[in-house]
């Protein structure tokens, strides 16, 4: 809970030596009286103490906060990236915190149109004490100059304020080019306290008074700037995609390094959705096998890690790997793979509609359910190499499924439908056919027949003529 003191010590931007009373007297002598008007608000006060009548207000007051750095460092010419980053690095937020940004977010592009009706003037209404806040001089460590004379002066009412409103279409793209410089900004923020000692001469050891250092998160920053330049700026049907102006794009691979090194997934759940359209190259590996020497022409880029929920479509992959990753009803939808490879990959209920193949795209060794792999002719097809490393069975214990699924109830929740996408472009490259697929498995057990009659059915429907 926080002092109505440190409340001052935000608004001076630095801790001094005042003692509470000497800060708070300050500030009345200045005509502050906004604290007093957000205990009754928000707050309440006990030996002054200030605490959250209800934790939504803290949340949505922390997703007004994101907005208005991102608008204020992005509008203002002198302003700078790392300034915006550490105001923006307060620790984790809640998923309820995320999700009032992204709605602010939503109705902020909302507002930018250009065919402007009695509804965009609605929503506009709603978003002017935000912009207005942004425009106060007084004690405002986040008063924007951009706003202030290009908008506040200009304009002296309320209706010509949402009229003219603050955001054109040339503002926004400049918000969005800025959140795209906050991802490719290569130092890396953490909340937390810390020393500078030398072990030579020029303090080259930080010292983190913490017992854990996968417990503090990191570059909080980047994910909202994601989230953000992804809801602003992509748009599916038009193919534009804000992760495609990244001119560092790998710096979203040590993002989800990073947060898999905290939380063992890839990326948080409210950010799975921000993937589309990367542009990511590797390089090249060589691997000896004793009798040859392979080469791989991919990188580690995504290999151990927890890749699901993750989408990824319309995205282009240049020799990346991404090995030994556990992958989860992920999309590659409509992806580009030149040279890579999922070897040895758990992949589950994962889209890989309408994608591309260019050169191996590799998936020996992996599984798309429980101890059931890719059937072997696929991945040959897929790889384009008759030498496989590893490549287990594909046959179909249906009494084991049977215990705790039933064979319908996985070909129902689309187990199978990876196998289908895969063998698509094998199918129209004249590699197999539709009778090769059907015959990919063989089913073992009590209802075995039944089963691979179910599948073979399943297998017409969805291939209905695909070699045609």
């Amino acid at each position: 809970m926080p002092l109505q003191a440190d409340i001052c010590r935000v608004l001076d931007g630095k801790k001094n030596n005042n003692t509470d009373n000497e800060i708070l007297e300050k500030y009345r002598e200045n005509g502050v009286t906004e604290i007093q008007f957000l205990s009754h608000s928000y707050f309440g006060e006990q030996d002054n103490l200030l605490h959250f009548h209800h934790q939504s207000f803290a949340e949505i007051l922390l997703a007004e906060y994101y907005l208005k750095v991102l608008l204020k460092y992005s509008l203002d010419e002198d302003d700078d990236i790392e300034g915006a980053r550490s105001k923006l690095n307060l620790g984790l937020p809640t998923d309820q915190t995320i999700q009032f940004f992204k709605e602010l977010l939503k109705l902020l592009k909302e507002t930018v149109v250009e065919d402007v009706t009695e509804k965009t003037l609605e929503k506009r209404k709603l978003l002017l004490p935000l912009f207005m806040s942004l425009s106060q001089k007084e004690n405002n460590t986040l008063f924007s100059k951009d706003l202030f004379y290009d908008w506040y002066k200009r304009n002296k009412n309320d209706e010509e304020q949402i009229t003219n409103w603050a955001l054109t279409s040339e503002k926004l793209e400049k918000l969005v080019k800025f959140l795209s410089e906050v991802i490719d900004d290569d130092n890396t923020l953490l909340v937390s306290s810390s020393r500078n000692l030398s072990c030579l001469f020029d303090n080259e050891v930080t010292s983190i008074p913490s017992p854990l250092l996968n417990d503090i998160p990191i570059n909080i920053d980047k994910w909202l700037a994601l989230i953000a330049g992804n809801i602003l700026f992509t748009n599916e049907n038009e193919q534009k995609f804000f992760n495609s102006t990244l001119t560092k794009p790998t710096n979203l691979l040590e993002m989800l390094r990073s947060w898999s090194y905290i939380k063992n997934v890839a990326a948080p759940r409210w950010a799975t959705d921000y993937f589309q359209g990367l542009i990511l190259k590797g390089g090249v590996e060589k691997v000896q096998t004793g009798l040859f020497d392979l080469f791989f022409q991919h990188s580690h880029a995504l290999s151990l890690l927890d890749l699901s929920f993750i989408d990824f479509s319309y995205s282009e992959f240049n020799e990346v790997s991404f090995k030994y990753s556990q992958i989860e009803k992920a999309k590659f939808n409509n992806c580009i793979f030149n040279n890579c490879t999922f070897d040895h990959v758990q992949i589950t209920m994962c889209d890989f509609k309408n994608i591309t193949i260019n050169g191996r795209l590799g998936f020996s060794g992996a599984c798309f359910f429980p101890s059931i792999f890719l059937p072997k002719e696929l991945v040959t097809c897929l790889s384009d190499h008759t030498f496989l490393m590893f490549q287990g069975v594909t046959s179909i214990n249906v009494t084991e499924i049977e215990k705790f699924f039933g064979f319908d109830r996985v070909l129902k929740e689309g187990i199978f439908e990876i196998i289908i996408d895969l063998s698509i472009p094998c199918i129209e490259q004249r590699k197999m056919s539709v009778d090769d697929v059907k015959s990919f498995f063989k089913f073992t057990g009590s209802g075995a027949a039944r089963s691979k009659q179910l599948y073979i059915d399943y297998v017409d429907v969805k291939l209905n003529g695909a070699d045609a």
